[in-house]
């Protein structure tokens, strides 16, 4: 078995071939994206100032069947800024990979999602973004507020693309605007191929508990794939084979994918030394104080 880190990597072979010879079901599941066959329903969120390259490799070697950029202004793109170029820089990287972009201007997404297509196998826009000098250009998590302009700005890119588009928003602008669902149908009869879900408001930023009962909701409003964004493996609240996102917490040690791939796989894992090790060399111990929670939070 190949090695990163001083650590066993994750196979999806050895994991269904196990699952098949046990005669056992599995959690872990192949999901498609329209055209785009993904090994696996463990996808990594895109993160800014977290998912660069060196980044998004190791979370390659740990099991995640797609990655994705640091999220890349459109209009960043159009003019050709320097930093926007190495954000999109993946030469080298194994596996699929998406770019993440955001802006409001639904020609202009189009144009530039069109003008990066080749160098991807997917393209994502953030909806979601919580940061206000995003939101004051009615951009990111502003746009859950402007759903005829973000319907737009979906399904001009959805026409102008060859590849999968997919959407990443939160349950709401603020706790007394939940539109997740009435987002999400949008979202599907605009011809994205999945829908990311964020279980808290724009209002809530990353505080407090996700709202699970909102994102089923949406997943069950409609046909398309629904990933939820998780910052801990979900043992009791996982229906089924439902599909999520790797999100913050992660971030400090992408070796526990691992451990949940073997999870949901296998049904079982080994907290080995060599992962000990490797938390220890990135600040964090070895134990259960470092591995993810069944409950709280997201």
């Amino acid at each position: 078995m190949k090695k990163a880190m001083g650590f066993p990597t994750f196979s999806y072979e050895e994991a269904l071939k196990k699952r098949e010879e046990e005669g056992r079901d599995s959690l872990f599941q192949p999901i498609s994206l329209k055209d785009c066959r993904l090994p696996g329903n463990i996808l990594m969120a895109p993160m800014a100032g977290v998912t660069d390259l060196p980044y998004r490799i190791l979370c390659k070697e740990m099991g995640l069947s797609l990655s994705f950029t640091e999220m890349v202004s459109a209009k960043a793109i159009y003019y050709g800024n320097q930093n926007t170029d190495s954000l999109l820089y993946h030469k080298g990287e194994p596996g699929l990979v998406s770019a993440q972009l955001f802006g409001s201007d639904p020609a202009l997404m189009a144009e530039m999602a069109c003008r990066i297509e080749e160098d991807f196998d997917c393209i994502d826009v953030n909806m979601g973004c919580p940061v206000p000098k995003v939101v004051r250009n009615q951009e990111g998590s502003a746009l859950m507020t402007n759903l005829p302009l973000a319907e737009q700005v979906l399904s001009t890119m959805a026409k102008a693309l060859k590849k999968p588009l997919t959407v990443k928003f939160r349950i709401g602008f603020t706790d007394d605007a939940i539109n997740v669902v009435e987002f999400a149908k949008m979202a599907e009869a605009s011809g994205v191929a999945s829908v990311t879900i964020h279980g808290r408001t724009r209002e809530q930023y990353y505080r407090g508990k996700a709202n699970w009962q909102y994102i089923k909701k949406a997943k069950e409003a409609v046909k398309i794939p629904c990933f939820w964004k998780r910052r801990h493996f979900p043992r009791r609240r996982c229906s089924g084979h439902a599909p999520f996102h790797w999100g913050r917490r992660y971030s400090a040690g992408p070796w526990h994918t691992r451990k949940s791939f073997l999870i949901r796989a296998c049904g079982s894992f080994s907290f080995r030394r060599e992962e000990a090790s490797a938390g220890e060399h990135f600040g964090k111990k070895g134990n259960d104080a470092s591995a993810p929670k069944a409950d709280g939070g997201d």
